[in-house]
């Protein structure tokens, strides 16, 4: 019975110093970019970010101005959120194929900018609804996306300021 436990340990350890090695050869194998080359590849995914944040303008201001149902409102949210966590998982598949080296201080900014654009937009999605599931009063969310929007508008703008000075 010792004997047992002990391969079965044994075959565990080998299994995870095997799956070490592996992972550290995948990640040996990733191309080496610099942040400016890495925010200049961004381009599309800032587009695609743009368009959810164009849907986001127009819905909230529906429903802010009373010309949207507040089931309306929950339904243009479960299709935007979905989309925004769509790109977000692209962003990421995509960065994990790099390992960025070299980031000067406008791309790390720029870089930072645009990840954060992704959580304060869920952010903002998910402040717009109680625990229930149900949306707050249209005078709710309008505090509430006013707090949210100078954040992604911000972060946008700080992306986009960076993409000029680091484009070569």
């Amino acid at each position: 019975m010792k004997r047992l436990i002990v391969c079965i340990c044994a075959v565990a350890v080998a299994i995870l110093a095997l799956s070490d090695c592996t992972k550290e050869s995948e990640e040996d194998d990733r191309e080496e970019i610099t942040g400016k080359e890495w925010i200049v590849m961004q381009d599309g995914n800032a587009e695609n970010i743009n368009e959810i944040i164009e849907s986001i303008e127009t819905v909230y201001s529906l429903y802010i101005s009373g010309n949207m149902s507040s089931g309306d409102f929950l339904t243009e949210l479960e299709i935007i959120q979905p989309q925004l966590f769509y790109y977000q998982q692209l962003y990421q598949d995509e960065k994990g194929a790099y390992a960025i080296i070299e980031m000067d201080e406008t791309s790390k900014v720029g870089i930072e900018s645009l990840e954060s654009l992704y959580t304060d937009i869920n952010d903002l999605l998910t402040s717009s609804v109680d625990s229930s599931g149900e949306a707050y009063s249209s005078l709710e969310v309008s505090y509430i996306y006013i707090n949210y929007r100078d954040k992604i508008i911000e972060d946008y703008i700080y992306y986009k300021a960076a993409l000029p000075v680091t484009e070569e």
